[in-house]
């Protein structure tokens, strides 16, 4: 919900994120769940008209218990403009990610972006250093309702793998 100047929008919202680690290097087909489900409150604020800072916090629900998350980031430019935002998050014993984002409007009515992220999810014990690339594509349908679609690509102790999700957002 976009409001006053300064704080430019609060929002909430929920996810899941799930996935098998490995527990040797050699992958032999052992293998831990991770996982949790999520709620979560934002807030945007503007600092300048060119300058906005995002945060997070949440609570959810792993594998094994309830546990906290967090989320920060600072973006130059206009959220729906071209912009770089830089940021990290951490979400209970799954661990945390840290990412540089590239986002462009050149194609109208496509917003498209290209990032870099540093991952140990979800909770890697073999190897925490994960890498991957992304290039996302968001379209508003409506004046109100946004379709998000990713594709990802990088390794982690091994082979790289493709990756993807879905999304969407309904602002009020």
């Amino acid at each position: 919900h976009a409001m006053l100047r300064t704080i430019h929008e609060v929002g909430f919202g929920f996810g899941t994120i799930d996935g098998h680690t490995p527990t040797m290097s050699n992958v032999t087909g052992d293998d831990v769940y991770r996982g949790m489900r999520y709620g979560f409150g934002q807030l945007r604020m503007r600092v300048h008209p060119s300058v906005f800072l995002d945060g997070r916090i949440g609570l959810g629900v792993s594998q094994r218990e309830f546990q906290g998350s967090g989320r920060g980031a600072v973006t130059f430019g206009k959220p729906w403009r071209s912009n770089v935002s830089v940021g990290g998050e951490y979400i209970g014993d799954l661990g945390g990610s840290a990412w540089v984002r590239l986002q462009w409007d050149t194609a109208d009515p496509l917003l498209m972006g290209a990032s870099v992220v540093r991952s140990d999810l979800p909770g890697a014990i073999v190897d925490p250093a994960g890498l991957y690339i992304a290039y996302d594509v968001a379209y508003r349908i409506q004046n109100r309702f946004t379709v998000r679609g990713q594709l990802s690509y990088g390794a982690r102790d091994g082979a790289a793998h493709f990756g993807g999700g879905v999304g969407t957002a309904v602002a009020f």
